[in-house]
């Protein structure tokens, strides 16, 4: 453990990244960060996590320049960087110089963040809407660590430059997120995080 495995192509030309591992604060984090610090676009992503406390992420990528991985090297040394990071759970800082499409450049998207309840009462659902950007889902897995959150579930969406991403979260006691205030808090921090106002 952790258990890394990358599927070379998939019906979208992507490759999918596999990440299976114990239940452990920042996975997510860790995981994206790498991503993006290995120069891949994230076009899509599932994080589900099991009874027994395991959680399984699954992403879908491609090189930034929008071509497929092609190299087996390039594969075992993705699955390698992966592995490593999230056993030192740290990703060393790293400036990604990925420039933004000129669509989403001069038509950007106006960032919303909404919370929904979760008709079984176990989640608390973050919906984000904004501009898709390289690094998005690392600066909003470093806000859940900032704000100590959990999150169980995820569903990642590209369309163009449009990202609506689902985030399905508790707090650190494995609660819903109810209260008003830490929510606007949580808001906060994501606007904060994706350098944007709200």
């Amino acid at each position: 453990m952790p258990l890394v495995l990358l599927r070379p192509q998939t019906q979208r030309g992507s490759a999918e990244v596999f990440v299976y591992t114990k239940n452990e604060e920042a996975i997510f984090s860790l995981s994206t960060a790498t991503l993006d610090q290995l120069g891949l676009t994230i076009l899509d992503a599932r994080i589900m996590t099991t009874t027994d406390d395991y959680v399984l992420n699954s992403f879908l990528v491609l090189e930034q320049s929008g071509e497929p991985i092609n190299e087996l090297f390039r594969e075992v040394h993705i699955c390698t960087a992966l592995r490593n990071n999230l056993l030192l759970r740290e990703v060393k800082k790293h400036k990604n110089i990925h420039r933004q499409s000129r669509q989403a450049k001069h038509f950007p998207i106006p960032t919303s963040i909404q919370f929904h309840a979760d008709p079984l009462n176990r989640h608390t659902i973050i919906e984000l809407i904004t501009t898709d950007h390289a690094g998005l889902l690392s600066k909003i897995g470093r806000a859940f660590v900032k704000k100590d959150i959990h999150l169980h579930s995820a569903k990642i969406t590209t369309i163009g430059s449009r990202a609506e991403d689902m985030f399905y979260i508790t707090d650190n006691q494995s609660q819903p997120i109810t209260d008003p205030a830490t929510q606007e808090q949580i808001r906060e921090e994501i606007l904060k995080m994706l350098g944007t106002t709200g």
